[in-house]
């Protein structure tokens, strides 16, 4: 898309220096060295502009390549160990080792970024907890665990009392990070597709056969389908995932609850 945008434009600056040659008119070569100034100024202007194109195009290729394998993108997978045209068993591989051998350096990540959510004393707590949880392969708990504490937190964001309707899918808050600036929801490279996820897949409700073998075959977890027992999530893969999703949520989730209090006087 970038390369398409720049010669586009530089096509049409060969077409003004054609156009130029062919006039004989003062005033027609005149008009014509403003136009192709005016479009010199465009390329120059919109250079910084494909650069960013093309390195996100870049970066969302890899992104999607790396959710093929069953993981989320985020600063922790080793990005520098493969590319496209590596296969994805293999890229599944490379993950998973690099995330198994630097298990503190994991967990270190995730405490420090839960130490900043700025939400209330529990939410890092429950977090150190599920990363204990990961860390000794009760991978199913980190799923049970963080869903409810997520609801819980949007519960005392939102200050939401019991029946309110919902919470359980944390609509508000969802809709609320659509509008947030970019910087407060996350800055790592994975954010788009990690808001795509929350967005399309989370809270998406498991209710008929062909919602279930979707939820079935996403090794990120579904919250309708872990807490109605309709799917086993008790893989490595499973609770790296939730883990990295309930991180994705909580961060926000404080820029928004300070947005409030400082509403509220």
């Amino acid at each position: 898309m970038a390369d398409e945008i720049s010669q586009s434009v530089k096509d049409a600056l060969e077409a003004l220096r054609v156009l130029k040659a062919a006039m004989t008119s003062p005033e027609m070569k005149k008009a014509l060295q403003t136009t192709a100034r005016i479009v010199q100024a465009t390329v120059d202007a919109l250079e910084p502009f494909t650069v960013f194109v093309a390195e996100f195009m870049a970066r969302q290729a890899l992104n999607e390549r790396v959710e093929q394998s069953g993981w989320l993108p985020h600063p922790l997978l080793p990005f520098d160990a493969f590319d496209l045209q590596t296969p994805v068993l293999e890229i599944d591989q490379i993950i998973r080792s690099r995330l198994s051998e630097n298990i503190e350096a994991v967990e270190m990540f995730f405490r420090e970024s839960a130490s900043q959510y700025g939400i209330d004393d529990i939410v890092p707590i429950v977090m150190s907890e599920a990363l204990e949880c990961h860390r000794r392969g009760n991978y199913r708990a980190v799923v049970r665990m963080l869903f409810p504490e997520i609801e819980r937190s949007v519960r005392y964001v939102y200050g939401l009392g019991p029946g309110e309707k919902g919470v359980a899918s944390i609509r508000e808050a969802r809709n609320q990070l659509k509008i947030l600036p970019l910087g407060l929801v996350s800055n790592h490279r994975g954010m788009f597709s990690l808001y795509q996820k929350l967005d399309r897949h989370l809270y998406m409700r498991v209710e008929t056969p062909e919602a279930l073998a979707v939820a079935e075959a996403d090794p990120v977890p579904n919250r309708h389908a872990a807490l109605h027992g309709l799917v086993d999530y008790s893989s490595m893969q499973n609770s790296m995932n939730m883990i990295i999703m309930a991180d994705f949520i909580f961060r926000p989730l404080g820029a928004i609850y300070r947005q409030r209090r400082e509403q509220q006087g």
